[in-house]
C-alpha cells in the first residue's frame, strides 16, 4: 500500500514539474508578445486564454494518462520500474 502511495506521489510530482516548466515558458512567450503589441488590449485577453487553457487541459490529460497507465499496469500484473 505504501508503494502505491509513493508511486502516486511521484506521478503527481513529475507531471506537475513538467507542466510548471511548460507554463513558465509559455508565460515568457506571452510577455514577449505583449511587449510587441502593447496597444492592442483585445489581444491581451485572447493571449491569456490561449496560453493558460491548453496548459491546464494538458496537465489534466497528462495526469489522467499517467495514472491510468500506472493503475492498468499494476492491475494486469506487469512490473513497473523493476519492482
Amino acid at each position: 500500500m505504501q508503494i502505491k502511495l509513493k508511486q502516486f506521489l511521484w506521478i503527481f510530482l513529475i507531471d506537475t514539474y513538467v507542466i510548471l516548466i511548460s507554463f513558465a515558458f509559455l508565460k515568457v512567450l506571452e510577455l514577449m508578445f505583449k511587449s510587441f503589441w502593447a496597444k492592442q488590449l483585445v489581444l491581451f485577453k485572447i493571449i491569456d486564454l490561449t496560453f493558460t487553457l491548453p496548459v491546464l487541459l494538458t496537465y489534466a490529460f497528462l495526469l489522467s494518462f499517467d495514472l491510468s497507465e500506472y493503475l492498468f499496469g499494476t492491475k494486469s500484473g506487469n512490473k513497473i520500474d523493476g519492482q
